[in-house]
């Protein structure tokens, strides 16, 4: 408990005794203060759930709370978290339905009392008819042809998706060369294709890989229609030893110019791709008010903290951070530890508890040593339709604190750092350290409210101002970057970097024409940022692709009419100003008509450089995790004019000569 709801019971008896005491005239009357409305928790139980539902809470007629639920694979116990009098009338029903699925409430409706507060069952059925749909990953393969039982003919999207019913086998295609047909799922990579077979497996890998369009695996693959009409009578054998050699020859041929890629180089991304899909943020639930949340930052370091006391010496919002080995093939799984504060909590104790991890799209399964328990299944944190739902990153390069912000369903939050040095007065800094709560958004911003803590006022709460609105707005970016604007005279702005992948519509949108979507692709920001050694102090290109027409719609002027397909840039003069952010200077030409634009930048937070010119247009530059086929860095760039027209482009920056 807070130390200021602690001081309010003496506080609180002290007054108590001053109103009754203190007089012997019994004949003055103390009217007793009402008695308060007993107030209740409403409870119940999901069955079958195989996805999200939203669940919608009614008082006396009017909707007044909704709920999230993720499945895990288990059947789900759920509290609405806003406490209701006693004797109201109230109903539970189903807000959004999970997908694919039809879900009924028995038991959700009366007048509340002990009994129908922890009454309600909600239960889930599938859908059989309905379309369900799944992708298909090295990276997400985009452009390849598939059919099932009841879908003749389809193509994956710019994300990999396709398309099934429950129970179907599902058979990808490249021209002629077909891959064996496998149980349609969630997720289907070469190893589900391939069914144990490793020669299957590498020769999908290297096929897709030599085919992706632009040579950058890292942004997912898309296979052109072209490769298509390439191989459309070309008919291999893809599980056989000798398909190396007849593709290759098929190339040579058709005069393709194209060469199969190594199976080392297939397998190393392969490898990388799926080390994408643990990173992010992960919810372990033991109970109510018994929460873990486990990040992988990156493809090495781990940060969980627990909401909870347990034994061993774990405390509530106790921390563990420390680095991971993961084979992404075999799951074997270990870790070392960095710091902690949970004492045996967590996967280390004296050594990793843990050895063996397998993820799916939106499930981890981590198996420990000793197995006496069992295997732990967590969910993945993250919300398609509310980008703000996951994991946001910022260093604090002073105190060399990292600290992770996790927003969680139902305006839940939680922070973890890694080097806290702050603490409220009378009390030790507890170095892994963090918070579990909860927060409002209204015209006032946002509120936090902490439930356990262990960081003092480094938080998104503090005791001391626990009424404050931190933040008047949340802004979250297409090139996955939260921009928090703090309330009050000396409130700044701040940026965080989003941990894991996300999904970004690249889009061309010129001051004259209607914008283009130039197709989705998945990314992971490097959270290292900016200042990098691949960047600064050399001379860099970088191309943007246009829709179509590219002479007329090369009207995207980034200043005074300037505009170009193809730029330079140098930057240079990184330093850092008095109030600690990172600035320096930015030459860029465009190289078609040699116009340049010389002027100064700001690096965020989150490690993205922005900068102006004219204040018509601001250009960010976002680096991207993982380097393109020539070994470059990647970057999203974005250009906003003054009326908040977005043009977002995935670009190489390619090193050139001076």
């Amino acid at each position: 408990m807070k130390p200021t709801y602690l001081l309010a019971i003496p506080l609180f008896a002290g007054l108590i005794l001053t109103a009754c005491g203190g007089d012997d005239n019994d004949d003055d009357e103390v009217t007793p203060p009402p008695t308060p409305t007993p107030q209740l928790a409403i409870k119940g139980n999901v069955k079958g759930l195989s996805d999200t539902i939203k669940l919608e809470l009614q008082k006396n007629g009017q909707a007044v709370e909704t709920l999230s639920i993720q499945s895990d694979g288990t059947d789900k116990a759920f509290t609405f978290p806003t406490m209701q009098d006693e004797g109201i009338n109230f109903a539970i029903t189903v807000n959004t339905q999970p997908a694919a699925q039809t879900c009924s409430v028995t038991n959700g409706s009366g007048t509340l009392n002990a009994t129908t507060a922890v009454a309600t069952l909600v239960t889930c059925e599938d859908n059989p008819n309905a379309e369900l749909t799944g992708i298909l990953r090295d990276s997400p393969v985009a452009g390849i042809n598939y059919q099932t039982e009841t879908k003749e003919s389809g193509i994956t999207s710019d994300i990999g998706e396709y398309q099934y019913l429950k129970g179907e086998h599902v058979t990808f295609s490249v021209g002629a060369i077909m891959f064996p047909a496998t149980a349609a799922a969630n997720l289907i990579t070469p190893t589900e294709i391939a069914a144990g077979n490793e020669i299957t497996k590498v020769n999908i890998l290297q096929l897709l890989q030599t085919l992706d369009k632009d040579c950058d695996v890292e942004n997912g693959i898309q296979v052109k229609a072209t490769s298509h009409e390439l191989l459309a009578d070309t008919v291999l054998d893809i599980t056989s030893a000798d398909f190396d050699a007849n593709i290759n020859a098929a190339f040579t041929t058709k005069n393709s110019g194209l060469t199969l890629i190594s199976e080392t180089q297939a397998l190393t991304h392969f490898d990388s791709s799926n080390r994408n899909l643990l990173l992010g943020s992960w919810l372990f639930t033991e109970g109510e008010e018994q929460r873990t949340v486990l990040t992988f930052k990156d493809h090495s370091s781990y940060i969980m903290i627990h909401e909870h006391e347990s034994d061993g010496g774990q405390s509530a919002a106790s921390v563990e951070y420390g680095h991971y080995t993961w084979d992404s093939q075999t799951g074997s799984f270990s870790v070392s530890i960095i710091a902690q504060s949970d004492g045996s909590g967590g996967f280390y104790d004296e050594g990793s508890t843990v050895n063996n991890a397998t993820v799916n799209l939106d499930k981890l399964t981590v198996s420990f040593i000793d197995n006496s328990e069992g295997d732990i299944t967590l969910t993945r944190i993250e919300d398609k339709k509310d980008p703000l739902i996951g994991t946001w990153h910022v260093l604090d390069t002073e105190a060399d604190n990292d600290s992770f912000v996790t927003f969680l369903p139902n305006q839940n939050y939680v922070i973890a750092h890694t080097a806290n040095t702050d603490s409220y007065e009378g009390k030790s800094p507890q170095a892994q350290s963090g918070e579990f709560g909860r927060y409002i958004k209204d015209a006032s911003g946002y509120k936090f409210t902490a439930t356990v803590e262990s960081d003092g006022p480094n938080g998104l709460y503090s005791t001391d101002s626990p009424d404050d609105y931190l933040f008047s707005s949340i802004k979250i970016t297409a090139w996955g970057e939260m921009i928090a604007v703090q309330n009050g005279a000396e409130g700044g702005t701040f940026s965080l970097d989003y941990i894991g992948g996300f999904v970004s519509e690249l889009v061309d949108k010129p001051s004259s024409a209607a914008g283009t979507s130039l197709g989705r692709i998945t990314s992971v920001r490097d959270i290292s940022g900016f200042i990098s050694a691949d960047i600064v102090n050399k001379p860099l290109q970088f191309d943007l692709e246009y829709a179509s027409d590219t002479d007329n719609r090369c009207v995207t002027s980034f200043g005074n009419n300037r505009c170009g397909v193809r730029y330079t840039m140098l930057v240079q003069n990184l330093t850092e100003n008095d109030i600690g952010d990172t600035i320096g200077d930015v030459n860029l030409t465009e190289v078609t008509s040699n116009t340049q634009i010389n002027t100064s930048f700001s690096v965020t937070t989150a490690g993205t450089a922005a900068f102006s010119y004219n204040n018509t247009q601001t250009m960010t530059i976002s680096p991207l995790l993982g380097k393109s086929c020539q070994g470059n860095q990647r970057a999203l760039i974005g250009i906003t004019d003054n009326a908040n027209n977005l043009s977002l482009w995935q670009v190489e920056l390619t090193p050139t000569q001076p």
